[in-house]
């Protein structure tokens, strides 16, 4: 009987082979909050209440911001609290919203009255620029305030602080090569709500995904194999080491499983497909082991003498069902700039359709 080691913990906040689909979900849960927020900020927009709320002043930027923050904060916890459980996600987005709206309408007053005698041809751009250094500035404060809670979760975790300017500084850059392209007679309007949108929950979904976990105890065995050991980086021949290794579970896996549940493991490949080593995952697959073809198809690698560095391996999550399937995921997941190139396009796409259903209305 081959011998299983205890259960680890996972090497990031969002599992590799979840990034994909937590990215697209996180991104459409940004923007529908930043499209609830539009819905009841444009319901508000009879003369009476736009009259009250300028009288408001900063009162008024303060409610806007808290009601922004909670709405966003919120739809993007729905998808986030499978890694980030604790609900002070949604307060500290609120806080986050609500000091950039008030920081960046102060400091808008004080630089535009500042610049408010220059001629008008030097003002428009000028005024642009201005504002988007504001915005990036006070942009700060989102990502401070979110770090607080990541903070619990995540290691490395201050470096979420500048996510959310670079996310200004994104959607500025696409805008920008927007209006470039029109000049040049290449006409692709963007609606700078989609784009703020989809550059914020990008750039937040990629961050997240880069994040390590902070392990919430401590293991005293020996590190194994497949935490010692370089990973295949080469997204061929781990895509081709796959499906050969589906294959050989396929045929090796003649005998059906007791559990209820689906028996999830980490299985590491060496280069010639051979099972070099593998973990359990969760408590059944532990227990049900034995019914699996793993134990008798493990090969552990005899490391030539002198090589204190492991061959490196090719890292699959493997997920054996009740019903008899299998499933089979590389623990890297497709390539993070690849998912955050695929969003961005996406993002500018939907720009593109939203500015020109917009205006033919």
């Amino acid at each position: 009987m081959a011998p299983i080691q205890p259960l680890r913990f996972h090497e990031f906040l969002i599992p590799p082979f979840d990034r994909l689909k937590f990215t697209l979900l996180f991104v459409l849960a940004t923007g529908f909050g930043w499209l609830l927020v539009e819905g009841i900020l444009s319901s508000l927009k009879t003369p009476v209440i736009a009259a009250f709320w300028q009288l408001q002043g900063m009162l008024g930027t303060l409610v806007m911001g808290l009601v922004s923050g909670l709405i966003v904060g919120a739809t993007q916890w729905l998808v986030l609290r499978r890694y980030v459980p604790d609900w002070l996600w949604i307060l500290a987005s609120a806080a986050g919203y609500v000091l950039f709206m008030i920081t960046l309408q102060g400091w808008r007053d004080l630089v535009f009255a500042g610049v408010a005698n220059l001629p008008l041809q030097n003002l428009s751009w000028l005024g642009g620029i201005l504002g988007v250094l504001l915005a990036t500035l006070c942009a700060f404060w989102l990502g401070f305030a979110q770090w607080l809670v990541l903070r619990e979760y995540a290691r490395h975790s201050w470096k979420w602080i500048v996510v959310p300017p670079i996310a200004v500084l994104l959607a500025f850059a696409l805008f920008t090569g927007s209006l470039l392209l029109s000049q040049m007679g290449f006409l692709l309007p963007l609606d700078a709500r989609v784009l703020g949108a989809g550059a914020l929950g990008t750039t937040q979904a990629i961050a997240l995904c880069t994040l390590g976990k902070k392990a919430t105890g401590t293991s005293h065995s020996p590190p194994s194999l497949l935490e010692t050991a370089p990973e295949m980086l080469d997204y061929g021949q781990v895509q081709a080491l796959a499906e050969q290794l589906e294959r050989r579970l396929n045929q090796a896996w003649n005998q059906e499983i007791s559990s209820d549940r689906p028996l999830v493991y980490q299985v590491g490949v060496d280069a010639t497909g051979t099972i070099a080593a593998y973990e359990p995952l969760n408590q059944s697959a532990l227990d049900y082991a034995q019914q699996t073809p793993l134990p008798d198809l493990l090969r552990p690698p005899a490391e030539p003498e002198g090589v204190e560095t492991p061959l490196p391996l090719a890292k699959f999550q493997i997920r054996f069902l009740p019903s008899g399937s299998l499933e089979i995921i590389s623990w890297r997941g497709i390539p993070l700039l690849w998912i955050g190139f695929g969003m961005i396009v996406a993002v500018v796409l939907v720009g593109a359709i939203a500015s020109y259903l917009l205006g033919r209305l």
